[in-house]
């Protein structure tokens, strides 16, 4: 299990939740004892939520590898953009021993399920012939088992996380290696037609009167404000195989908004839309037909887009 998802694993075990950027927040909730039909009772079943929102009060991946690491918060960002560019793809985003993403929905992988129920979820038959009070009585049982449960896999993952980390500590530490960012390229700006550079010299003698007419300043000729094309859409089954990604949003609408604000920081790159199968859309700056291409486009606009990240499309494998 790489890092980033044994973190993701350690939060939703402890039946908490972990901010995923580009992704949502993924947290643990548990479902109340129900009686389905008279006489039989379904326990307490704890289950894991997606919803695409940043959740606040719930930790964020980026400061749990930086505690993790011991690392700063930008060493930790590259990290983590580095996993989710690893395991997104077309159909989803995949999370090693956590489960799978696919069109908004999350699929628990059975380790997990395991650890967030470890005792038998079943529903409960009750004898027959029993009055409402037994009936209450065997729910309010029914929760005490539950709680049970909880406070049982609590205990044990606590226990289990803390022979994991004396394992840990006896095997060395290596550094994750992160690529210095270059220098953002220049802006070149446009230099107006017709402009004079250079003053004008002086034809009048020494001692002339001073009252010598000045000859009229020519009026600037007027600048025609300049069109931004509208973004193109790409299909992400398109030649390029690449993307340099700077953001993910889930309407149209609100993908035009972040590219007209982009547009005011630099004109100059490509913005593009990526339409992908689960409906969000992913704005691109730059495509390319090799992963070194993109990952260079990726350092050189960082400076900008600091949570730039490349998409690699399922035609490049």
């Amino acid at each position: 299990m790489d890092q980033v998802s044994n973190l993701v694993y350690n939060a939703l075990a402890k039946r908490q939740g972990v901010v995923l950027p580009g992704i949502g927040t993924l947290y643990a909730v548990t479902v109340p004892a129900e009686m389905q039909k008279p006489g039989v009772v379904t326990p307490p079943v704890n289950r894991v939520e997606l919803v695409t929102d940043e959740l606040p009060g719930i930790p964020h991946i980026v400061d749990l590898i930086a505690g993790y690491d011991q690392t700063d918060p930008e060493q930790a960002r590259e990290i983590y953009n580095r996993w989710l560019a690893e395991n997104c793809s077309e159909e989803g985003v995949t999370i090693g021993a956590v489960g799978n993403i696919r069109e908004g929905v999350f699929t628990p992988d059975p380790g997990l399920e395991e650890a967030l129920n470890p005792v038998d979820t079943g529903a409960v038959r009750l004898p027959g012939r029993i009055d409402a009070k037994r009936v209450a009585m065997w729910v309010v049982f029914a929760v005490l088992i539950g709680v049970g449960i909880s406070v049982g896999a609590i205990v044990w993952y606590e226990y289990s996380e803390q022979m994991r980390i004396v394992r840990l500590s006896e095997q060395p530490v290596l550094p994750a290696s992160v690529p210095a960012a270059p220098d953002s390229p220049a802006v070149k700006v446009p230099v107006a037609a017709g402009s004079d550079s250079s003053a004008g010299e002086s034809g009048a003698p020494a001692g002339a009167d001073s009252s010598a007419a000045v000859p009229a300043k020519q009026p600037e000729p007027v600048r025609e404000p300049a069109t931004v094309p509208a973004a193109k859409l790409v299909p992400a089954t398109a030649a390029m195989h690449y993307y340099v990604i700077v953001g993910t949003y889930s309407t149209d609408q609100n993908a035009e908004k972040f590219i007209a604000s982009a547009k005011k920081k630099n004109d100059q790159l490509e913005y593009a839309k990526i339409p992908m199968p689960n409906g969000k859309i992913l704005v691109s700056v730059f495509g390319a037909t090799a992963e070194t291409e993109a990952n260079r486009m990726k350092n050189e606009v960082s400076g900008l887009f600091p949570d730039a990240w490349v998409f690699k499309s399922k035609s490049a494998r």
